[in-house]
């Protein structure tokens, strides 16, 4: 008998979870899930969503510049999101950032 996905749902996740790459993603992903649910929350209350989403989209060129360099991605990602941290200010508010970005992708021309 060949061990083929069916419609019985909980006899494929036993299948799954039968290999040891499953159960260390199933247990990465919930971790990750968890975390990721409780700083989002702390994220949207203090109203930094905007600057955690511009952290986030600086680590990709980051991580793409430390793999150009030879070096870990990893390092790339955090030296980017570092110096996209200071650059942003530590004493800035949420709202004057968002206003330096509305200004600065503003048409020119064009009252913002």
């Amino acid at each position: 008998m060949v061990d083929q996905p069916s419609w019985d749902l909980l006899a494929d996740l036993q299948l799954l979870l039968e290999f040891h790459f499953m159960q260390n993603a199933l247990l990465a992903g919930t971790l990750v899930a968890l975390l990721a649910g409780a700083t989002g929350y702390f994220i949207v209350l203090r109203g930094q969503s905007f600057a955690a989403h511009t952290l986030s989209q600086v680590g990709f060129p980051g991580a793409a510049a430390g793999i150009l360099l030879h070096l870990s991605p990893v390092l790339g990602l955090i030296g980017f999101c570092v110096t996209a941290a200071l650059g942003i200010g530590p004493g800035m508010t949420a709202r004057e950032f968002v206003e330096i970005v509305r200004r600065t992708a503003a048409k020119p021309g064009r009252n913002a």
